[in-house]
């Protein structure tokens, strides 16, 4: 044993004052020293303060001592230790503890016969073990009190948590609440248990059922319930910080998340024991679990690297600090977290600890990896059979698909072109007609206009033609302009100079009577066949044909094919 006063080199122990370093001594400081100055040092001297630079709860600071100039400790020589003089001081300002009554006399005779017998200290001694004794709610032991002498509220005591509750009402003044009807214990139950309110027929169910134990009933219905572990899952899920993409600024999709989600459910539904649910999490890869230690790497993951060493290893670290923290809070009930920059201040863990604990997760990486389960005889059935019908199903769409196709490709065809002002073709199955009509229902801008409109027979003749006895009517014509005039709608001349303009705006009919009935099959009409002008097209219209009864109608089936524009033909009815 050796001992240094401030300032000063250590020096080997005087003749004078022999050293005893025994082993019994030693544990009589670990005994009956260290409760002495934890009680009345450790606060002002400890881990979390070091007044003078003086620390007594480590073997090195107590023999380290102060910056007061004297030496702390003295070994065989009480009197002459600076410890003795303080706590003895018959001046209240200089005695040591300042606060308090101070250290007690048989307390003092401790310290004096320690420091007698030659102030051994345990070479193993240092901060961690005044750190470990605390009254921390995570290190009490767990115990099952007695539960308290039912009150007077008549509460029905129906389990032990029931005379608590019952207690408490009576000490604070407060009686129970009306007990709630059936149909709200139902709606609470389910709401609870499976996140989803009961059906009407489950309520209504349950509201007939007079059985004294049609409640519990339901309770047990609800915990086997595979929405029991999909709801109560949630809340583990969200203490392992579980998501089903990466964070970050990319926030990738993590594809096989849900391997860890559907273990944590089947972990609830089974009632799987917790001791075991804590191990599988930690260690499932040795366990016959794979999925389970998808809680260590459920955390944010910063998938974008960095060739900068320094940046890559803060990522890699900030990655261990995410398992330690999930696992020390999930598990320990201690935040373990912030010892990674210091030793906690209010939980009683050690950095040294935290870096300890940390080469646990040290071979743990994020990425992928096959994992293999055997799934049970009836699961495999289930899926053989599913896959059957999902091959069953796909079969079905893939002959949908070809329908569609097949109807799509129709639909194209039966699509009218865009209207141009230079020519447009009609072309209709074949009718037989004593005259044609086409009237104009929108166009693209003003009073419609067509320079010439055509009608042609089954033998490619024109037979709207005013040279073939062809007369033309119309709802009206543009006064005031020669070019304009109705005569021009079928007299063989086109463009603009030699057409027809309707005195309304967006709308207008021209009708062209033949000298005897034709079988019609097409119908070509245009604006400004010259291409001078684009404006006044008619976007549209409809095409009738009047029988040889004197009834009209649209005979216009279409078969050209094209796709539809702001500019799109009205689309004609069928015969």
């Amino acid at each position: 044993m050796v001992w240094l006063s401030p300032g000063t080199a250590a020096s080997p122990p005087s003749a004078e004052q022999p050293l005893s370093l025994s082993e019994n001594s030693s544990a009589y400081f670990v005994k009956e020293v260290r409760p002495i100055l934890q009680k009345y040092c450790f606060e002002c001297h400890g881990t979390e303060k070091a007044k003078s630079s003086l620390r007594l709860d480590t073997s090195k600071g107590i023999l380290l001592g102060g910056n007061s100039g004297e030496p702390l400790i003295q070994p065989n020589a009480p009197s002459k230790s600076y410890l003795i003089q303080k706590i003895t001081h018959e001046d209240s300002e200089e005695r040591m503890p300042p606060d308090g009554p101070g250290v007690s006399d048989s307390e003092q005779k401790v310290l004096l016969q320690w420091i007698a017998q030659g102030a051994a200290l345990p070479e193993s001694m240092d901060g961690a073990n005044s750190f470990y004794e605390t009254d921390h709610w995570a290190f009490q032991k767990v115990q099952r009190p007695a539960p308290p002498v039912a009150g007077k509220t008549n509460t029905r005591i129906e389990n032990p948590i029931d005379a608590f509750i019952d207690y408490r009402l009576v000490k604070e003044g407060l009686t129970l609440s009306p007990e709630a009807d059936r149909a709200t214990a139902l709606r609470r139950l389910f709401l609870v248990t499976k996140g989803i309110p009961p059906t009407p027929k489950e309520l209504l169910s349950f509201l007939r059922d007079s059985n004294e134990s049609s409640y519990s009933n339901q309770v047990e219905a609800a915990l086997a319930s595979p929405r029991y572990g999909e709801r109560w899952a949630r809340h583990w899920l969200d203490i392992a910080r579980y998501a089903d993409s990466n964070g970050f600024e990319t926030n990738r999709e993590r594809k096989t998340a849900w391997h860890y989600r559907d273990y944590v459910i089947n972990a609830l539904n089974t009632n799987k024991p917790y001791d075991q649910f804590i191990e599988e999490q930690l260690a499932g890869d040795v366990l016959g679990e794979d999925a389970a230690t998808g809680f260590l790497v459920a955390g944010p993951y910063d998938i974008v690297k960095s060739p900068d060493i320094t940046l890559t290893l803060m990522q890699r670290q900030n990655e261990l600090d995410d398992m330690i923290h999930t696992t020390s809070t999930a598990f320990l009930g201690l935040t373990v977290g912030c010892a990674r920059c210091h030793t906690h201040k209010f939980d009683p863990i050690h950095q040294k600890e935290y870096y300890s604990m940390q080469a646990v997760f040290a071979g743990v990486q994020h990425g992928e990896r096959a994992f293999e389960k055997k799934l049970p005889e009836d699961t495999q059935k289930s899926i053989v059979h599913i896959e059957s019908q999902l091959a069953s199903i796909e079969m079905e769409l893939g002959k949908l698909k070809k329908a569609a196709e097949f109807t799509k490709t129709k639909t194209q065809q039966t699509k009218r072109l865009q209207v141009s002002s230079q020519s447009n073709e009609e072309l209709i199955d074949s009718v037989k007609a004593n005259a044609i009509r086409f009237t104009v229902l929108a166009s693209s801008s003003g009073q419609p206009c067509i320079d010439e409109l055509e009608v042609y027979d089954d033998g490619g003749n024109n037979v709207a033609l005013a040279s073939n006895g062809a007369a033309a009517s119309a709802s009206g014509t543009l006064p005031g302009y020669a070019i304009h005039q109705l005569k021009h709608i079928n007299d063989g001349r086109t463009g603009n100079a030699y057409s027809w303009i309707s005195n309304s705006s967006g709308s207008g009919w021209i009708e062209i009577s033949f000298l005897k009935e034709h079988s019609i099959q097409k119908i070509v009409w245009s604006r400004d066949r010259s291409g001078q002008f684009q404006d006044r097209i008619p976007t549209r219209y409809i095409i009738e044909a009047r029988t040889q009864k004197d009834e009209w109608g649209t005979h216009c089936r279409l078969k050209q094919s094209g796709p539809f524009s702001k500019q799109a033909r009205f689309p004609c009815l069928s015969q």
